[in-house]
C-alpha cells in the first residue's frame, strides 16, 4: 500500500515532467502541456521531447536525466513498447511519482498483459506511486493541475471523482460543467496496475477539500482491501459507486475492455452494505446525487416538506416516498395555521393550487423555512397561467441562502429558462420529483447505516487440534466437521458414527431416526445415501445394508451417522469464501432456498444488527415468528448460531465452505443436523 506521502506529489506536484509533450495540435502531449499552462498550474512545467528543444513556448529537455533539478511528477505519453525504458529513466532520476497515458498493456490481450507485467516489476523494484496505464490523467482543481488530456477543467467544488474508464471521466466532466457541479480531485484510475481505488481512498480520507467520493468501476484489483478502504472512508465522507459489468453481457464487455476478471454481482452489493457504500443502477442516479452533493447545503436532518402549485405532483412525491421508506414529517399547528389562507387544509405535501401566484409561493416556502421541525424544503412547480416559472425561481434563488430549498420545475419549453437559472445560481434541482426524493432517501439511508457499528474483526483464539486437523485434510468426514463446529458453540443432534451394524448398540436406539452418510458428500440423496424417520430395526438394518452398497457403488468409503429426528423449521445456513471475504447466507430450506432464492447474504464478521437485517430480508423468516401454525422457534438461538458461524470461518481461514443444510430451528433450539466443510488445498 502506497503511504498518502507519495501519493501527494500525484495532485500537489512542484514539477511535473510531460514525457512525450508535443508541439502538434490533436496529439495526447501536446493537450496536457496546454492544460497545465491553461490551468494557470502554479508548479514547473517540464517537457521532454527527444527532438524538439521548444515545446508551446516552454524549454524542452530529451530527457529526464538531462534535466538540471528534482522532478515530482512524471506524465509519460510516448508508445507502449518505449514506456518501460522511460520508467527506468524516471527511477534512475529518483522520480517517485507518474502517471502513464499510454494504452496498449492488459488490456489488449497476451503482448499487452507481458508489456504490463515487465511495467509492475520496474515499479515495484523503485517503489513508484503510478497511476494507469491506460488513464485520462488526474486533476487536483485546488492548485490548478490538470495532468489530463480532457478538454475540459472543472470548476472547484467538494466532489472527487475516481473512474475506471476515461470515456465515463469525459462525459462526467462535460456533464458538470453544463450542470455547474464543481470537483475536488479527479482521478482515471485507468487499468489499475499499481494504484487503484483502495489507494486513493486512503488519501480522499484525509483530504480537506473533499467531501464526498465518486467512482465508476469495472473490475475490483484487491476485493479485501477495497473493503477495508472503503469502509474507513464511508465512515466520514459519502463513497457513490456506480459499478457495471451487472450482467453477463456487461461482464464481457468489461473484461475486453480492462482485461480484468469481473465480481459475482451479487457480492459487490453485499460488499457495498458492508462498507456502506451507496451503490448506484445507473448513470442517471450517480449524476443526481453528485448535483444534490456538489450543491446542496448541509442540512440537519431529513425531514422534508414539500411545496406545489398542483395536487398530482403531490399525489406523485407522496408515492415516490412511500417506495423509497422516506418520511414526510406532518405540519406543526404553528406552520398549518401560517398557511391556512393559501390552502385552509394544509398538509405535507402543501398543494397551493394551480392558480398559486408567485407570492403564494414566497409566502409558502418562507413559512415553511421557519418551522424547526422542517430541516429542507422541495419546490415543485408545473407550468400553470397564473404561475411565472421565472418569478418563483428568483424567489427560491433568494430564500435558498436561509434554509436549503430543492426544486422540480417540471414540464418542457415553459419551464426550461427557469430551470437552468436555478442550476447556474446553485439550487439543487431535479428534472422529476420521483429523482429528487430517491436521491433523497439514498442520503439519508447513507447517513443511517453510518450510525450502526459495524465489526470488521470476530476471531477467537484457534485450538491447536483443530489447526493440525485442518492441515492435513481439503475434505472433512462429518464427524470430523461436527467436532470443528461444537468447537465454537454450534449446537448438533444426538448423533452415532459409525462403519458397520456391529458397531450399534441395537437395543439402546430410540425411533425414529435418520441414517446418512457421514463420508462429507454434499448431495447424498443423489447417491441413495441418505433416508429419514426410520421407524423400527429391521428398517434400520436394511438401510444401513443398502447404503453400504451404494458407497462402495460409488466408490465412498462407508462411514455412517445414525441420528435422532427432530421436529422444526428447516433452515439454511453457510458461509463460502468469495472475493471480499467469508459470505454468510440465510434462508429458510428446501424451496424457499431453490426455487424462490429467499436469501439474505452478509460478508463475515456480523453483528446483532447485520443478523436482525438478513432476518428481516428473507420473506420465510415469518414462519419461524408463527406464521399461520401459531409454533414459535427459537430464533435467538439461531441468531447465535450465526454469529457462532461468522466466528468459526474467521477464527480457521482455512475453511473455504461451510454449508449447515439443514439446520433445524426448533421451539428450544437451534442445531445442525449435517455440515458439510471444503478447506482450502
Amino acid at each position: 500500500m502506497q503511504n498518502s506521502l507519495t501519493l501527494e506529489k500525484l495532485f500537489n506536484p512542484k514539477s511535473v515532467a510531460i514525457i512525450g509533450a508535443s508541439n502538434t495540435p490533436g496529439k495526447v502531449g501536446y493537450a496536457i502541456v496546454k492544460n497545465l499552462i491553461e490551468a494557470d498550474y502554479a508548479g514547473e512545467v517540464i517537457p521532454i521531447n527527444i527532438n524538439d528543444k521548444n515545446i508551446q513556448g516552454l524549454i524542452a529537455f530529451p530527457s529526464v536525466l538531462k534535466v538540471p533539478k528534482p522532478i515530482d511528477l512524471a506524465i509519460i505519453c510516448v508508445p507502449a513498447k518505449i514506456v518501460p525504458s522511460v520508467v527506468k529513466e524516471c527511477a534512475q532520476k529518483n522520480i517517485k511519482s507518474a502517471i502513464i497515458i499510454t494504452a496498449g498493456f492488459g488490456e489488449t490481450g497476451v503482448e499487452g498483459k507481458k508489456l504490463e507485467e515487465e511495467l509492475k516489476k520496474i515499479i515495484k523494484e523503485n517503489n513508484m506511486s503510478v497511476v494507469g496505464p491506460n488513464t485520462l490523467g488526474v486533476i487536483n482543481t485546488a492548485n490548478g493541475f490538470n495532468g489530463s488530456f480532457s478538454g475540459t477543467f472543472p470548476k472547484q467544488g467538494n466532489i472527487a471523482i475516481v473512474s475506471q474508464s476515461g470515456a465515463i471521466c469525459a462525459a462526467i466532466l462535460d456533464w458538470a460543467r453544463q450542470e455547474k457541479v464543481g470537483f475536488s480531485k479527479f482521478i482515471s484510475t485507468g487499468n489499475k496496475a499499481f494504484l487503484d481505488e483502495a489507494n486513493y481512498f486512503d488519501y480522499l480520507e484525509k483530504d480537506p477539500q473533499t467531501k464526498a467520493v465518486f467512482v465508476y468501476m469495472e473490475s475490483v484489483k484487491n476485493p479485501p482491501l477495497f473493503l477495508k478502504k472503503a469502509a474507513s472512508l464511508a465512515k466520514k465522507k459519502p463513497i457513490i459507486l456506480l459499478k457495471s459489468g451487472r450482467s453477463q453481457a456487461g461482464q464481457k464487455a468489461a473484461m475486453s475492455h480492462t482485461g480484468a476478471l469481473s465480481i459475482d454481482d451479487d457480492i459487490v452489493t453485499v460488499a457495498c452494505k458492508k462498507a456502506n457504500i451507496l451503490r448506484m443502477d445507473s448513470m442517471e442516479e450517480f449524476f443526481d446525487l453528485a448535483e444534490m452533493l456538489s450543491k446542496l447545503k448541509k442540512i440537519k436532518g431529513f425531514r422534508i416538506a414539500v411545496v406545489t402549485n398542483a395536487g398530482g405532483p403531490g399525489v406523485i412525491v407522496a408515492d415516490a416516498a412511500s417506495k423509497h421508506k422516506f418520511k414526510l414529517p406532518q405540519f406543526s399547528a404553528k406552520t398549518i395555521e401560517a398557511v391556512k389562507e393559501i390552502n385552509p387544509h394544509a398538509s405535507n405535501p402543501l398543494d397551493l393550487i394551480g392558480d398559486a401566484k408567485p407570492t403564494d409561493y414566497k409566502t409558502a416556502l418562507r413559512v415553511l423555512q421557519s418551522d424547526s421541525e422542517i430541516d429542507l424544503v422541495y419546490a415543485l412547480l408545473t407550468p400553470q397561467s397564473m404561475t411565472n416559472p421565472e418569478r418563483v425561481a428568483d424567489i427560491i434563488v433568494a430564500l435558498n441562502k436561509r434554509k436549503p430549498i430543492m426544486a422540480s420545475f417540471i414540464g418542457g419549453t415553459a419551464v426550461s429558462n427557469p430551470r437552468r437559472y436555478l442550476k447556474d445560481q446553485n439550487v439543487v434541482e431535479f428534472e422529476t420529483p420521483e429523482r429528487g426524493i430517491k436521491a433523497l432517501s439514498q442520503l439519508e439511508n447513507y447517513y443511517a447505516r453510518k450510525k450502526i457499528k459495524k465489526v470488521f474483526d470476530q476471531k477467537t483464539k484457534q485450538n491447536p487440534l483443530i489447526v493440525k486437523m485442518l492441515k492435513e485434510k481439503n475434505q472433512l468426514t462429518m464427524e470430523e466437521s461436527f467436532k470443528l463446529i461444537n468447537e465454537v458453540g454450534i449446537q448438533t443432534p444426538k448423533t452415532i458414527f459409525f462403519s458397520t451394524k456391529e458397531e450399534l448398540n441395537l437395543s439402546s436406539i430410540k425411533y425414529p431416526v435418520a441414517l446418512k452418510t457421514a463420508s462429507g458428500l454434499a448431495h447424498k440423496t443423489d447417491y441413495g445415501l441418505i433416508k429419514a424417520n426410520i421407524k423400527n430395526e429391521e428398517e434400520l438394518l436394511n438401510q444401513i445394508e443398502l447404503m453400504t452398497q451404494n458407497s462402495i457403488k460409488h466408490k465412498i468409503k462407508p462411514f455412517f451417522a445414525l441420528q435422532e429426528m427432530l421436529q422444526g423449521q428447516e433452515v439454511l445456513l453457510s458461509a463460502i469464501e468469495k472475493d471480499f471475504g467469508k459470505v454468510i447466507t440465510y434462508g429458510l430450506g428446501g424451496i424457499f432456498v431453490e426455487v424462490m432464492k429467499d436469501v439474505s447474504q452478509k460478508i463475515a464478521p456480523i453483528n446483532d444488527s447485520d443478523i436482525e437485517e438478513m432476518l428481516a430480508e428473507v420473506k420465510g423468516t415469518k414462519l419461524l415468528q408463527g406464521y399461520r401454525t401459531k409454533k414459535v422457534y427459537d430464533i435467538e438461538s439461531m441468531k447465535k448460531t450465526m454469529k457462532q458461524l461468522s466466528t468459526l470461518v474467521l477464527t480457521y481461514p482455512q475453511i473455504k465452505e461451510i454449508e449447515f443444510n439443514p439446520v433445524f430451528v426448533t421451539e428450544k433450539g437451534c442445531f445442525a443436523v449435517d455440515a458439510v466443510i471444503t478447506l482450502k488445498e
